[in-house]
């Protein structure tokens, strides 16, 4: 049997998560070394050009990867009944985690058990 090739985004994304305060000082060090930046027009131009060229240092500096977008694969199933089970388990939960008093602490987590347990029946149905 064989397996078949998902289809990857073909561009190249930059690792925004690796920026922390060492490499943003770096790339401002990188992006000072490059000299002037010679931007001259108007000023999408200006705008295009200096985007271009933060972006380029970023490439270098946070390195990039293949792939995707990293958004829901599957969710062609998600229909308005799962999407509001989804929210009522959601409002459910902050209740729980908001509330102070043990008894409310205890029916809110009760609440919470509920609304789970229709939600995973709620995938079910719609898978």
């Amino acid at each position: 049997m064989e397996k078949k090739m998902r289809v990857v985004d073909d561009r190249l994304r930059i690792k925004w998560g690796n920026l922390i305060m060492s490499s943003a000082k770096e790339i401002g060090e990188r992006l000072r070394a490059k000299g002037p930046w010679g931007s001259s027009g108007d000023a999408t131009g200006m705008w295009d050009s200096t985007a271009s060229r933060i972006r380029e240092v970023a490439r270098e500096v946070l390195r990039v990867s293949w792939g995707s977008h990293g958004g829901h694969q599957e969710d062609w199933w998600w229909n308005g009944k799962f999407q509001e089970k989804v929210e009522a388990k959601k409002m459910v939960y902050a209740k729980l985690v908001e509330s102070k008093d043990e008894v409310e602490k205890w029916t809110n987590r009760e609440l919470y058990k509920m609304a789970r347990k229709e939600e995973k029946l709620a995938v079910t149905a719609a898978k």
